[in-house]
């Protein structure tokens, strides 16, 4: 249901966002005959932005589809003004999103909440993505008691964990009309999301601590994107006449340190996970269990599903795992209402 009436009745399952993770999982769950609602805020407009993949930049930019995202990649605001996408008057870097049925095999992410009330009986499992999970789970009260207490919202659990282990894979474009420069498993942890209301419909505040602001004391993620340019001026230098300059990064981005200095300012990502860490119980990070099960959930059921809730970074592009993921919802694959 995107952004319908919904009608009060009794399901077994309530899936609560129909990407890539939660689509398959409300799929399977219905194939098996389990009464299941997906909802999902956005709308149902599969148009040729959706439905062409050449098309997504123009997806981005369509207003049936788009959930703009801002985020900072530092808490410094003299290095995050560096950022030539730096957007003034939001003070941080637009992040594309997604609000319509199919969530992230459309784009990225989703939108406000649905309108009306439904009654689960076995579980509700959220498949939100890595910024909507964490902000669900805190606006249901499962947070920091701080953050959560500042905004007037009754504490369930205190887990200062939610929405913390954030990150992302870095990338800087490098315009040869070429594909861009990827470091897809980076080692910084230090991302977080914090809310900014208790309106589920304003988005959180996002923050991934790049580069020098996180935990990567090696700088490894940093290193690995100068050597990825350093990679393509190499190629592009043995085509001859083919090409004529080099407009972004510039032929004035010479040594290595103006290359450092490029990368921290321009890098940047589109398919953050890891915000609700998978864990055992000793691991302090750690926000769900390998059942995807809320920590010290004080109700039964809520279930998570998708790339949230892994502990790294496991494949640049997340949706293979959260499909995989969603078929593990199949009551087949379950044993006494756990997954197997």
């Amino acid at each position: 249901m995107a952004g319908e009436e919904i009608s009060p009745s009794s399901y077994d399952y309530a899936i609560v966002g129909s990407g890539a993770g939660g689509g398959a999982a409300a799929c399977n769950l219905a194939k098996a005959a389990q009464r299941v609602v997906l909802l999902e805020a956005g709308g149902d407009h599969e148009n040729y932005n959706y439905q062409v993949p050449a098309l997504i930049g123009l997806a981005t930019e369509d207003e049936d589809l788009r959930w703009d995202y801002y985020v900072r990649h530092y808490a410094s605001d003299e290095r995050q003004r560096h950022d030539s996408k730096f957007v003034p008057d939001r003070d941080e870097v637009l992040y594309p999103g997604v609000g319509t049925l199919g969530g992230c095999t459309a784009h990225n992410d989703m939108n406000g909440p649905a309108v009306g009330r439904v009654s689960v009986e076995r579980e509700v499992i959220v498949s939100a993505g890595a910024f909507n999970i964490s902000q669900l789970l805190k606006l249901l009260g499962e947070g920091s008691r701080e953050e959560l207490t500042d905004l007037g919202i009754e504490v369930r659990v205190d887990h200062p964990r939610v929405g913390e282990n954030l990150r992302d894979g870095q990338e800087v474009g490098v315009i040869y009309e070429m594909k861009p420069v990827l470091k897809a498993h980076t080692l910084n942890t230090a991302g977080k999301v914090t809310l900014r209301s208790d309106d589920p419909r304003i988005v959180p505040h996002i923050n991934f601590h790049s580069f020098d602001e996180g935990n990567d004391t090696s700088g490894d993620d940093l290193e690995a994107l100068v050597e990825g340019l350093k990679f393509v001026r190499r190629i592009m230098g043995r085509t001859g006449e083919v090409v004529e300059k080099e407009s972004v990064s510039g032929k004035c981005v010479s040594t290595r340190e103006l290359i450092r200095e490029f990368a921290r300012n321009e890098a940047w990502g589109h398919h953050a996970p890891c915000t609700c860490k998978m864990g055992l119980k000793e691991d302090e990070m750690a926000v769900v269990d390998n059942d995807y099960r809320v920590r010290d959930h004080k109700a039964e059921g809520g279930g998570r599903v998708g790339l949230p809730s892994h502990p790294r970074f496991l494949h640049r592009y997340g949706r293979v795992h959260d499909q995989r993921e969603g078929e593990r919802c199949h009551p087949r694959r379950r044993d006494g209402g756990n997954m197997v």
